[in-house]
């Protein structure tokens, strides 16, 4: 991106999609986790740490396309009004917040396909990083 250009990929419209926690390892995202959205830091592929580096979170947003001027020139970014993709986040709080300012703990939920894999140190991450008590 030119440095002239506004960084539109922090701007974010807001839906009513749940962030959801889940594993690296999931396999239904498994080929589409590589990355956070908003730092960079890269997942790890193989043996993450458990509850460190296993867990993150998902956001399914609407992709945002470029509308240019006449000179080429990208001077806004639209959303798609149905097609949507998972975004992916670290567990870290200001990750979340930058990229959705409206972000609280109670948008979280747990997949339940991720339930059935956590265990304590997980529980003490997700309190540790956002706060969220599990019951």
């Amino acid at each position: 991106m030119c440095q002239n250009q506004p960084n539109f990929r922090r701007y974010i419209t807001h839906n009513n999609e749940l962030f959801g926690i889940t594993i690296t390892s999931d396999e239904r995202f498994r080929k589409k986790i590589s990355n956070c959205m908003t730092c960079g830091i890269e997942f790890p592929k193989r043996n993450p740490k458990i509850g460190e580096g296993d867990l993150i979170i998902r956001h399914e947003e609407r992709y945002l396309y470029p509308i240019k001027d006449t000179n080429g020139k990208v001077t806004e970014m639209k959303a798609t009004l149905h097609k949507k993709a998972n975004k992916f986040y670290c567990l870290q709080k200001k990750c979340l917040i930058k990229r959705h300012p409206y972000f609280w703990k109670g948008l979280l939920t747990i997949y339940v396909e991720t339930k059935a894999v956590l265990v304590q140190e997980h529980l003490d991450v997700l309190f540790q990083r956002l706060h969220y008590k599990f019951t």
